[in-house]
């Protein structure tokens, strides 16, 4: 199994510009790196909101399903590190949804 580079990212810190970033520079990471976004764990991220949102633990394991199903999908022989970032792994941003902190982000 390669090297798992995870970053979840809080909103508003950044995490958009690093994933455009990284997604312009792909063709020259792609020897080196491959990228995971939000759009490859919708799944997940929408497990990981209503998680945050209503604390459900149903939904907590949906997310790791989700994650686990998202992860298991890229090329296990592939020896290059995965980098997976989405800020919604984090759930809702705090002030939405009645979400205040990122205390989900946690488990």
């Amino acid at each position: 199994m390669p090297r798992i580079l995870l970053h979840p990212g809080f909103h508003k810190t950044g995490t958009s510009s690093l994933q455009r970033g990284a997604a312009e520079l792909q063709q020259a990471l792609r020897p080196h790196l491959r990228l995971m976004f939000t759009h490859d764990l919708l799944d997940a991220t929408r497990m990981a909101k209503r998680f945050s949102a209503y604390g459900d633990q149903t939904d907590l394991h949906r997310f790791a399903e989700g994650f686990t199903a998202a992860v298991r999908a890229a090329d296990p022989e592939d020896p290059r590190a995965l980098m997976i970032t989405s800020e919604d792994l984090c759930g809702y941003i705090p002030g939405n949804h009645g979400v205040t902190t990122y205390a989900a982000a946690a488990p």
